[in-house]
């Protein structure tokens, strides 16, 4: 397999998910439809500015932060009975631009990586190999996304659109990458050489 075709694949592969993304943040109904808003924003930005030690992941209660056996033991009990929150905080804003070249990078990453596996896999059709990228995508996403929805509360609606949609993005991507990776395919039942 040339570079230059791993090269354009892993490019438009990813460009293929971020157009994917823009639709479904921006168009799509279903990522607004599991997110919550708070009654009054403000209070909450104040109260986690007087109570944070700035920028990082807070759990609340959060027992094993609590130093001496009691403050732990009282922790666990607050949690059991609720309520519970876990809050990624960001005091100073979002900057745009950092976010979108991590963004690029993390696609870029994340289909290179997805292509170098499908060249791998020359005894599959272009719609096979998408379904292929789409199951590393649905066991990617059931491996993190399971995770909060597990120990961290996240609701299983929105816990499934993520699941749903990194699966669809990748599966989108596949079909363009493994047009572009198309070559010739083993006989049926045989794996064609590395």
């Amino acid at each position: 397999m040339s570079v230059k075709k791993i090269a354009l694949a892993t490019v438009l592969g990813a460009l293929v998910v971020f157009v994917w993304n823009a639709i479904s943040w921006q168009l799509l109904p279903w990522h607004r439809a599991t997110i919550s808003t708070f009654k009054d924003e403000n209070n909450v930005i104040e109260a986690l500015k007087e109570n944070s030690d700035g920028n990082g992941v807070y759990l609340v209660p959060n027992p094993p932060g609590q130093q001496g056996q009691d403050r732990q033991k009282d922790a666990l009990g607050r949690m059991i009975q609720g309520p519970v929150a876990f809050v990624s905080f960001q005091q100073h804003g979002v900057r745009f631009g950092v976010l979108f070249a991590k963004e690029i990078i993390r696609t870029l990453l994340a289909a290179l990586l997805i292509t170098l596996l499908l060249t791998k896999t020359t005894d599959l059709g272009i719609l096979g190999r998408a379904l292929f990228v789409a199951t590393i995508a649905l066991v990617s996403s059931i491996l993190v996304h399971l995770q909060g929805w597990t120990h961290f509360y996240f609701p299983s609606e929105y816990t499934a659109v993520m699941i749903i949609d990194l699966t669809a993005a990748w599966f989108l991507a596949g079909l363009v990458m493994s047009r572009i990776l198309r070559g010739k395919q083993a006989a049926p039942g045989v794996m064609a050489a590395p």
